[in-house]
């Protein structure tokens, strides 16, 4: 109530003509601490009743300050890889600092009732990091001077709160072994309550891979009951992975800056036969980012297939290369792993073949990137190649070793 009235958040009327009150509720909530301990915060929010109100009237649009979360996996790998300082603060009540042009009536709320009347900057060579998520920010700089500094002058706009070292993010817990330049990201907590919500425990036997390598799903064999959904959930193998996450690591030795691995199947799908994508990018050895997904359109070639995969990696290393550009950190060409010479032969030749003419042309402007230096497309053995695992079910032992190729491990 407080922080309701210190903001102004409304002010008292009388109800004009012809308008309509949209009402109120309290939600309250109680906020856990990090790692199970004893730090339970309560919180209580006063939410209009939005599905009352309607677009154009009650509000144009909506926007909430979000960062990526390959933009934190980037600023974890800068925190080891050049040892900086992170810390995470909380904007207090930070949805009362937005301005609303629509004219709202609400309600007044329960319990509270008025008698009478219920009708971010560079600096001297230093830089900071400031990552925002709607009210929560993670900050990192090489000095703790420009932090203290920084924090003065967000205190001076919002009530901040000061959370210290960065130990949470969305859910996410951080992990900082200094000494040994390390940062590691996992969700211990949140999969621990995943695995309560389908009644599994210690004594559940777990397994080591998504999927086993004999399975070949398809539409049909979708889930269509409760009992099935709970007993495809129950088999998956996240008992397995609780204290799993990415780790990224100082290492003088890399000199690589953001590294690409690519990687398709061939008709994989057995209902469209459409081949599957797969991409990682890497730096300070942990995965910043990454994708596995079905092609748009049906490949005629484990060629195309890879050529087509290769395509959609070169896309967010364009992204990627202007992201740690924007951070200070100037990567002429990005270099981009694929394990099929033919499919790197395509990518660097001019002349159309026959067999692949056809290909639509938007797959094609990979060759004007490669020819601009931006990317330097390379031949990987399959071996060491992690992306296998994206686009194809693989042993329990090509999984593992394709996990500790970019660095998912026990943390």
């Amino acid at each position: 109530m407080q922080s309701l009235h210190k903001n102004r958040t409304w002010e008292l009327v009388t109800l004009p003509k012809g308008k309509k009150a949209i009402g109120c509720k309290w939600v309250y909530a109680k906020k856990e601490g990090f790692l199970g301990k004893n730090e339970i915060r309560y919180k209580a929010r006063l939410v209009a009743k939005g599905y009352a109100q309607k677009e154009g009237i009650d509000y144009n649009e909506m926007f909430s300050p979000v960062v990526k979360h390959s933009s934190i996996q980037i600023l974890l790998a800068l925190v080891a890889q050049y040892d900086l300082e992170l810390v995470q603060l909380d904007v207090k009540t930070v949805f009362l600092h937005g301005n609303l042009e629509e004219e709202i009536y609400m309600t007044q709320l329960d319990g509270f009732k008025v008698a009478g009347k219920e009708n971010w900057k560079l600096q001297e060579g230093t830089f900071i990091y400031l990552l925002l998520y709607v009210d929560d920010m993670l900050i990192a700089s090489k000095s703790k001077v420009e932090i203290e500094r920084l924090k003065t002058q967000l205190n001076l706009e919002f009530e901040m709160k000061d959370l210290g070292e960065a130990k949470k993010i969305f859910g996410m817990e951080i992990w900082r072994d200094r000494a040994h330049d390390r940062v590691s990201l996992s969700q211990k907590q949140y999969l621990k309550k995943v695995l309560q919500q389908f009644g599994m425990n210690e004594h559940t036997k777990p397994v080591s891979t998504p999927l086993a390598s004999h399975f070949k799903l398809s539409a049909q064999l979708s889930p269509s009951t409760n009992t099935e959904l709970e007993y495809i959930a129950g088999s998956s193998y996240i008992q397995k992975t609780v204290d799993v996450g990415l780790l990224f690591k100082q290492d003088n030795t890399l000199g690589k800056g953001v590294i690409g691995y690519v990687d398709s199947d061939y008709a994989g799908d057995l209902d469209k036969r459409r081949s599957s994508t797969g991409y990682v990018f890497t730096f300070a050895g942990g995965p910043i980012s990454w994708k596995s997904t079905l092609q748009s359109t049906v490949a005629l070639s484990t060629t195309e297939a890879k050529y087509m995969a290769v395509t959609e990696a070169a896309k967010e290393a364009l992204w990627l290369q202007g992201m740690v550009k924007t951070l200070g950190l100037v990567q002429e060409h990005i270099n981009l792993y694929c394990d099929s010479q033919s499919a790197i032969h395509l990518a660097k030749n001019q002349v159309y073949h026959a067999r692949t003419k056809h290909i639509d042309v938007r797959f094609h402007f990979v060759r004007e990137i490669i020819n601009e230096g931006k990317i330097c497309l390379q031949k990987i053995k399959t071996a060491d190649n992690p992306t296998n695992m994206m686009t194809k079910v693989v042993t329990a032992t090509k999984f593992k070793h394709c996990l500790n190729l970019i660095n998912i491990l026990q943390v």
